[in-house]
């Protein structure tokens, strides 16, 4: 590229969409542009870049090479854009705040709605940045779970900057990716099996209307249409795409569209550092949340929020009590079976640090004199911490805590007590005693016999896969663990705790982008994943990422905060919510 360089391009693709460009993403942003401009029949980068910028395309050397008729610049724009947006979601994303919205900010909005004289109180809310379509689908069918839906008047939007994603919204069919958190109840309930996945059911479909929206480029609010009026709009894991000013911009509209007594919604700690306007932050115990201030009812506490609540007067339950519908619209609320901890990445103590660390270098480890972990083979990197002693790659879970089958407030079972279970087939039993001495080459040997004719038992199969991957590992067996991980989940493609053993063996052999993916996708799948969170957060400060570091590390510490203090993050350090806490207040 020559007269249009990388960063002005990237300058007018954030100016036009708001989505930000740091320089490690400029050479995906460069063949990104290589394919729009090979698409159209462009000789060069430069003239594509023209094309976006004033609509015209300088031809050099005659016309006899432009065969293709060329699109217009509105329609090149939004090919652009389908190609750079991140579209993932899936159902019930972040099963705090959809219990937030369930058990206090939607009763809080209905009861405090008085009845119109005539016809039926409305109730509206607004997926900003839906992607493909699970999160407004996510609450039409917690609405009709929660209430009894014919006596109100209900808009659930769904908007994005990207049609193809608007398109498969639409279209209502799911792989099963999209329901790695759901309920299986729920999936039976309102969804039919289709040869592509899933088809949602119609009566949850006609309840979402879908729109194109440019949160940064398109006027809004504008009164008597769909962008006005809104009583809760969710805009998570949006904000992080872009930049500051796109940031502000947007909150300003946002403030204008909520109605006085609304609530915004973002991920966790997207808001940290910016300019909020007319919003009051709320902090719950599950999240912290946004309220237009303008009004009285802005100087509520949280404690008050739907303290009143009264089903049986306001609004009469579709079907299940409270406490049902919150037991099947967040699994997490419910026993669920415990999953062995990883042995997560390593963070100092509280009283091992004196000062912070300087800026843009990992955490010195604390003096340890533990015995060695099961940890992959590594040389010391960088300052230390994380990978100067290893990463245990024991049974893992990069959450530490999470609410991946337990309250969000405790600590999943794992170490030798989750080994301990006598129902095991005694080749599992003697790997577990054989990682227990860390004897690899044992674990192999054995475990590579047991799975020559595989268990039936679908479960047994996985553990064996997980202990043979961990095994390898440890060994320095690399491509070997990495394969038997893609065996494993082909048995379970929704292992966080797979996707935690290849995201500690790409960082350890120095594949810090492949480790970010995995962290990425363990997060994805566990939204409270702390310690996820935090090995992501160092990833970047070793990479120099200084800005996303910290909005990582703030999130990680706006979860961890939210923990009993003595909780145990990681088991095999026996380090607390505390420990995690203090480091992160002194590094923030």
């Amino acid at each position: 590229m020559t007269a249009f360089t990388l960063p002005a391009i990237a300058r007018l693709i954030t100016q036009k969409t708001g989505i930000c460009f740091r320089e490690q993403d400029y050479a995906n942003l460069t063949r990104k542009l290589e394919q729009r401009s090979q698409a159209l029949g462009l000789q060069s980068v430069d003239q594509y870049c023209q094309f976006l910028s004033d609509g015209t395309v300088a031809r050099s050397g005659g016309m006899s090479w432009w065969t293709r008729a060329m699109p217009s610049q509105a329609d090149e724009w939004q090919s652009l854009v389908d190609l750079i947006t991140v579209r993932e979601s899936y159902f019930f994303r972040d099963r705090n705040q959809m219990k937030l919205l369930e058990t206090t900010l939607i009763p809080t909005i209905l009861q405090r709605r008085p009845r119109p004289t005539v016809g039926k109180p409305c109730l509206r809310l607004w997926s900003a940045g839906c992607s493909t379509g699970e999160e407004p689908y996510s609450l039409a069918i917690l609405l009709l779970e929660l209430l009894d839906l014919s006596q109100w008047d209900v808009l659930i939007l769904g908007t994005d900057i990207c049609e193809t994603s608007l398109a498969q919204a639409r279209a209502g069919r799911f792989s099963s990716w999209s329901f790695r958190q759901f309920d299986l109840a729920l999936r039976e309930k309102y969804f039919q099996p289709h040869p592509q996945g899933w088809q949602i059911d119609p009566r949850v479909q006609q309840l979402v209307k879908f729109q194109h929206n440019n949160l940064l480029g398109d006027p809004f609010p504008v009164a008597g249409t769909n962008l006005s009026s809104m009583d809760v709009i969710l805009c998570r894991n949006v904000f992080i795409y872009f930049s500051a000013g796109a940031v502000d911009q947007v909150l300003d509209k946002f403030v204008q569209t909520l109605n006085p007594d609304g609530f915004l919604m973002t991920g966790h700690a997207e808001l940290q550092g910016h300019r909020l306007s007319q919003l009051r932050p709320r902090s719950f115990p599950e999240s912290v949340v946004y309220q237009r201030s303008d009004l009285p009812l802005s100087a509520i506490s949280p404690a008050s929020l739907g303290s009143s609540w009264n089903r049986s007067t306001a609004v009469p339950p579709a079907s299940a009590t409270p406490a049902s519908a919150a037991a099947s619209l967040n699994p997490s609320s419910a026993a669920g079976p415990s999953s062995p901890l990883a042995a997560p990445a390593q963070f100092p103590s509280a009283t091992s640090l004196a000062s912070p660390p300087a800026p843009g270098t990992r955490p010195p480890a604390p003096p340890t004199t533990r015995t060695p972990v099961q940890s992959v083979p590594t040389a010391a990197r960088g300052a230390g911490g994380v990978g100067t002693t290893g990463v245990g790659v024991t049974g893992s879970s990069a959450g530490g805590v999470s609410a991946g089958g337990s309250s969000a407030g405790g600590a999943r079972a794992g170490g030798a007590a989750a080994d301990a279970g006598s129902g095991s087939p005694p080749p599992l039993q003697d790997a577990k005693a054989r990682k227990q001495r860390q004897d690899y080459e044992g674990m192999v040997t054995g475990l590579q016999a047991f799975l020559i004719n595989p268990p039936v038992d679908r479960s047994q199969h996985l553990e064996a896969l997980v202990l043979l991957a961990q095994a390898q590992a440890n060994l320095g067996q690399i491509q070997e663990a990495q394969q038997t991980c893609q065996d494993a989940l082909k048995l379970d493609p929704c292992s966080v705790e797979i996707y935690t053993l290849l995201a500690q063996v790409a960082e350890e052999t120095g594949d810090l982008e492949g480790a970010k993916v995995f962290l990425k996708r363990v997060i994805y799948l566990d939204p409270e994943a702390v310690m996820a969170y935090f090995n992501l957060g160092l990833i970047y400060e070793q990479e120099n990422s200084v800005e996303r570091a910290r909005k990582v590390q703030t999130t990680t510490w706006d979860l961890v905060k939210r923990l009993p203090p003595e909780t145990i993050v990681d088991l095999e350090h026996q380090r607390t919510a505390r420990d995690l806490q203090a480091f992160l207040e002194q590094k923030l």
